[in-house]
This record gives structure tokens, C-alpha cells and sequence, in this order.
């Protein structure tokens, strides 16, 4: 049997309830919650922050170079990396500055809903993230604002073709609630 949404095998446990495993993503549960796992997430994250960080480039590469005035940051964002905690998602990206010579990592850390606490999709972050003076001084705000991007976009990619309705970080995995449908209404314009 076939879902429209999602591709996976449904299998009757008993008349009331179905048992369903999605092939090549994840487990899915009766009401459709998306666990993506830390690794995984992990993953996905890397190739969406390389687009957030590189708006409009067709391919983007491994290293992106922001330019502002006189300064360059190198940001890598392949090795970027999500730490996932109860209610806390916090996102490392590698940088390297030429005109202070520092390699460093920038830490971006953005609360989400928990099993405790339910947020639906608000997430909140500081404004100038954990990371050296030198790099924060002139990109904390576009390195948030990036960060937060790539997790909102996989959040969205995750429950697709659906929106996404509510992001919770639990130990080492996010679940990614999908919105119900709307049925379609009739138009009901005059003629």
C-alpha cells in the first residue's frame, strides 16, 4: 500500500492500529512524526547551511568565501556540525579568517520545542553566537541568521511535501511534526 506523501510499507497490526516504516528515511510513527537522528540530521544540515551561506549559487562549494568592506571569512560548511540536546539544537560552523590567521568555530545555539515543553516551530537563538571576538565583531549577525535558515529549511525538507507544524530536539534526534493537510475549499467568488 502506498501513501501520496511518503513512500513506505504499512502493515496491519490489528483492526485499530498500523505499524509504518518509511524506506530509506526514517521510521515514522502513527501520527507521522519524522525522527531524523543527529547523524543523519547532521548530514542533511551540512548541504542546506552550504545553500543558506551561498544564496542563489547554483553549486555551491565545500569552502564559501563572504565578503564585507575589507574582510573575508572562509566558512566550511561540510564539516559543519548539530549537537542535539533536550529542547537545544547547537549548530558548529568551521571558519577561518585571513586577516587575524585564526581557524576557529562559531556556535550557534537555537532552543526548540521539547517533549516537556512543545514550541511548535518557534526557535530562539542569542543574537551574537559563542565564537572568537575577531569573527563574531563583523558575521555574528549573518552566521545566526544562516544557521537558523538551514535548520528551518530542514525542518521543511523533512516533512515534505506537508509544512512543517512543530521541530522538537530530543536526546541526539530531532522529530519533525508535519501540519495536516487543509481540504480544499470551494471558490465561492461571484460571478
Amino acid at each position: 500500500m502506498r501513501d501520496s506523501r511518503r513512500c513506505h510499507a504499512v502493515s496491519a497490526v490489528s483492526d485499530k492500529e498500523e505499524t509504518r516504516t518509511e524506506y530509506g528515511r526514517h521510521p515514522v510513527s502513527d501520527a507521522d512524526e519524522i525522527r531524523l537522528a543527529e547523524s543523519e540530521a547532521t548530514v542533511r544540515y551540512r548541504r542546506l547551511l552550504r545553500a543558506s551561506l551561498a544564496p542563489g549559487a547554483v553549486n555551491p562549494s565545500a569552502a564559501i568565501v563572504w565578503e564585507h568592506a575589507a574582510s573575508e571569512l572562509l566558512l566550511f560548511p561540510g564539516r559543519a556540525a548539530l549537537r542535539i540536546e533536550p529542547g537545544l539544537v547547537q549548530v558548529t560552523i568551521p571558519v577561518f579568517t585571513e586577516q587575524s590567521g585564526l581557524a576557529a568555530v562559531v556556535v550557534v545555539p537555537i532552543a526548540t520545542g521539547s517533549r516537556d515543553a512543545p514550541a511548535g516551530l518557534a526557535m530562539a537563538t542569542w543574537h551574537r553566537p559563542s565564537g572568537p571576538q575577531v569573527v563574531l565583531d563583523g558575521w555574528a549577525e549573518p552566521l545566526v541568521a544562516a544557521a537558523w535558515h538551514a535548520l528551518v529549511a530542514l525542518a521543511v525538507e523533512a516533512a515534505a511535501p506537508a509544512l512543517p507544524a512543530a521541530l522538537t530536539a530530543v536526546p541526539d534526534a530531532l522529530h519533525i511534526e508535519p501540519a495536516e493537510a487543509e481540504p480544499a475549499r470551494a471558490s465561492t467568488s461571484a460571478r
